[in-house]
């Protein structure tokens, strides 16, 4: 496995969508379904009752799955919604089914009627990436709207990053204001921090 380093990391996002774009239907799906399953097994998901969630795009790996068991359980699912006026910065709204959701001008499904909770009544959040490392670093989609939130609002709620196995690299550098997820979950095992 190769690390990547800051110079390197464009190379690397571009390279991990190109790996993901290749992903049949059925293969997202199978492997979403083993994530699912390897991330229902940690206590940390179990236990949350408030947990912050994206809807997956572009042959992420599918969270429609975990939204709707989460709702069986009785949870309340939150999404990321980008304030137009503030492009910088994530707020999570709540959604209680997928009618009502409409497309950003980034082509991501967020809910028209938002129902924003405060940051620190999120217990858990699960993040999507581009990659990660087995230390939990994370590369996202190159602006940083998730490392700002996590720093803005001092969040100290665990933070679960899912991934195909294919998107786990030896090493990812990282700076100072670089979050780290606590977990990343992919179809072949759970990687703690």
């Amino acid at each position: 496995m190769t690390a990547f380093t800051n110079e390197n990391k464009d190379f690397l996002r571009e390279l991990m969508k190109k790996k993901r774009k290749y992903l049949s239907d059925a293969e997202v799906f199978e492997k979403s379904k083993k994530i699912t399953q390897n991330l229902f097994s940690l206590k940390e998901i179990n236990q949350a009752q408030n947990i912050a969630l994206y809807i997956s795009f572009n042959n992420e790996v599918e969270t429609k799955q975990i939204i709707e068991k989460l709702w069986k359980q009785g949870k309340n699912v939150f999404v990321p919604v980008m304030k137009e006026e503030s492009e910088e910065h994530l707020y999570f709204a709540k959604i209680d089914s997928f009618e009502g959701l409409i497309e950003n001008n980034k082509g991501i499904l967020e809910p028209k009627e938002k129902v924003f909770i405060p940051p620190n009544e999120i217990e858990l959040f699960i993040v999507p990436g581009v990659a990660f490392d087995k230390k939990g670093n994370r590369i996202g989609w190159g602006k940083g709207f998730y490392d700002k939130f996590f720093n803005f609002n001092k969040i100290v709620a665990k933070k679960i990053g899912l991934a195909f196995e294919f998107q786990i690299v030896e090493s990812i550098s990282h700076k100072a204001h670089d979050v780290k997820m606590d977990f990343v979950v992919t179809e072949k095992k759970v990687f703690q921090n």
